[in-house]
């Protein structure tokens, strides 16, 4: 745990590391011995200390990847914000980039990542973590104009037909799971 606490992220840039990691402390989470949960000074299986030990010896990394900060070009014609999201069944995210068009070409560049693991209280599908990454995506969104302080034109993108179709119908056709995410991607979003 003081390893994980210790990756500053603020932007997310480094997310597919954190979840990871994240996802290493969930399975310590539901890890069990004879039937019972594992106290916290118990040793932990071969298998999963090696898992740690192969991960903990490639967070240094991430300290050498160079991200450019200058996401926005004062001299842009057109800006816009464009938004993925994915899902597996481990985990999902959402990620920001900016697009600027000026006379001298178009440049993108990543702003910012959200990721969350999968919860394992109750296995979803995959449609359904696909929505999740979807209402992820908004709520990033949201907070990203609040910070930039503009609203430039959003684009939203998910490869799940799913979502889509849920998306293009009202949220009081779906179940409470679907309808309540829907609903709120609908407030904070055009669905087409």
């Amino acid at each position: 745990m003081s390893y994980i606490a210790q990756i500053f992220d603020p932007l997310g840039l480094v997310g597919p590391t954190i979840v990871v990691a994240k996802l290493s402390m969930q399975r310590l989470w539901a890890l069990k011995q004879n039937g019972e949960a594992c106290e916290w000074d118990t040793a932990l299986p071969t298998k999963i200390q090696e898992q740690w030990k192969a991960f903990h010896s490639t967070l240094q990394l991430p300290s050498e990847v160079r991200v450019p900060r200058c996401v926005s070009l004062p001299n842009a014609i057109n800006l816009q914000l464009h938004f993925f999201v994915d899902a597996s069944q481990g985990a999902y995210g959402s990620c920001c980039y900016v697009r600027a068009e000026t006379s001298g070409g178009v440049y993108v560049q990543l702003l910012t990542a959200k990721s969350k693991v999968a919860p394992l209280s109750s296995r979803h599908s995959i449609a359904r973590l696909e929505l999740r990454a979807a209402r992820l995506s908004t709520q990033l969104y949201e907070k990203v104009i609040f910070a930039l302080k503009i609203s430039p034109p959003a684009y939203f993108c998910t490869d799940s037909n799913s979502v889509l179709h849920w998306l293009r119908s009202p949220p009081s056709r779906w179940k409470a799971f679907v309808a309540n995410r829907v609903s709120q991607i609908q407030h904070s979003t055009e669905p087409s």
